[in-house]
Order: C-alpha cells, then sequence, then structure tokens
C-alpha cells in the first residue's frame, strides 16, 4: 500500500511539472487560438495596439497564414503577382480601398467580408512621394518624367509632348524589397498615377505573412 501511495504521488507531480511547462510554453507563443475558430490572433506584443496603426482586409472573414503566398513580381502591370503578398488599407482611410469600391461601384458586395490586423515590429517601407522611386531596385530601367514648363508648351517639340502620353510605370522589384522590408504602404496614391496607375487608393502590401497579426474585430 505504502508502494502504491508513493507512486501515486510521484505520478502526480509529473502531470504537475508537465501541466507547468505547456503553461509556460503557451505563455511564450505571440498569438492564440481564437476559441470560436481555428484563426489566430495577436496575444502578447511588444507594441500597444492601441497605438498601432489598424488595417483592414476585405473579401475573407480572417487570416489564414496557410494561404499567403509569398510575394512574386508581375509581369504585366506594376504590381507584384496576382495572389502573392496580401493587401489591405488603413482602417477608416477616405481614401482607402473601401471608398474606391464604393465610389466605383467594384465588388461591394466583398465589403461585407473582412478582417482587421497589425503589423507589430514590421520593417515598412512607406512611399509618400514619386521622390523616392529612383533609388528603390527595380525590374527595368526607369526615370521620372520631367516636369512639364506650360510656358514652353507652346513651342515643345512633337517629341518631348508624346513623352507625356506614354505610360511611364515603374516596376518594382518586391522579391527583393522583401529582402529588406516586411511590408510597403503607399500615401497620397494619387502622386502616384503616373507611375503606378493600377494602385487606385492608399494601401498596404505586406510582403510577409511572420509579421501579420490578426486582432478581433470591433
Amino acid at each position: 500500500m505504502r508502494f502504491r501511495s508513493t507512486w501515486s504521488i510521484l505520478q502526480r507531480l509529473n502531470s504537475l511539472c508537465i501541466a507547468g511547462t505547456q503553461k509556460r510554453q503557451t505563455m511564450k507563443l505571440s498569438r492564440v487560438t481564437s476559441p470560436r475558430s481555428n484563426h489566430l490572433y495577436c496575444a502578447k506584443i511588444k507594441e500597444d495596439p492601441a497605438r498601432m496603426t489598424t488595417y483592414i482586409n476585405y473579401g475573407s472573414d480572417h487570416y489564414d497564414s496557410r494561404l499567403f503566398m509569398p510575394i512574386q513580381n508581375g509581369r504585366w502591370q506594376p504590381k507584384p503577382a496576382v495572389k502573392t503578398g496580401l493587401w489591405g488599407s488603413r482602417e477608416n482611410d477616405e481614401n482607402g480601398w473601401r471608398a474606391w469600391c464604393e465610389e466605383n461601384d467594384f465588388q461591394v458586395e466583398r465589403l461585407n467580408r473582412s478582417f482587421r490586423f497589425q503589423l507589430p515590429g514590421a520593417h515598412i517601407l512607406t512611399l509618400s512621394s514619386p521622390d523616392q522611386l529612383p533609388a528603390l531596385p527595380k525590374l527595368h530601367p526607369w526615370e521620372p518624367h520631367n516636369e512639364l514648363n506650360l510656358e514652353i508648351l507652346p513651342h515643345a517639340s512633337a517629341e518631348s509632348l508624346a513623352s507625356w502620353y506614354i505610360p511611364n510605370w515603374c516596376y518594382l522589384d518586391f522579391e527583393k524589397l522583401a529582402e529588406s522590408y516586411d511590408a510597403i504602404e503607399m500615401e497620397n496614391y494619387w502622386a502616384f498615377k503616373d507611375s503606378f496607375p493600377t494602385w487606385d487608393c492608399n494601401c498596404i502590401l505586406v510582403l510577409k505573412a511572420d509579421c501579420i497579426c490578426e486582432i478581433p474585430s470591433r
């Protein structure tokens, strides 16, 4: 009887040790599973979530890292390959994706499904002026258009005038940028219409999956 009692105590102590180890491992996780579904929410981050920028992606109810495809360069337009990376806009941005869809009556039905996310600790390249573009890696040689001088416009050559009507698309090397950045955020999108005509609004392009942290919907 004494042997069985001692053995039971040892088993109990062993169970407590295992449970304590599992608890410590759980606390180290940066994300936890929601009890209502299998998607992931942020659990512990260094920054204060209230002070971090919140983005929103439309078309899905939750973020699923298994569906994230690593960023790849596109071929026919100055965007990455379709379905690579993750697009989003700042929440409540008057020049974001939601506003653009409503104004242009484009896939408005998809706006009913969305998830919110933050990028704690991410290294973000913020594009706010076309003057930043010459220094960035590209797939093809590119130079910005010279400023149009209205004073000499009546005497401008046909060649110089034609250059203003020829698309001057800028093909960034997104795969190369992903070596240094986690995401690319575009502000003042209208200033980039000459270089990125298919970027329709203020937006963020997330290049890497491991920096995305979904947060609960309001």
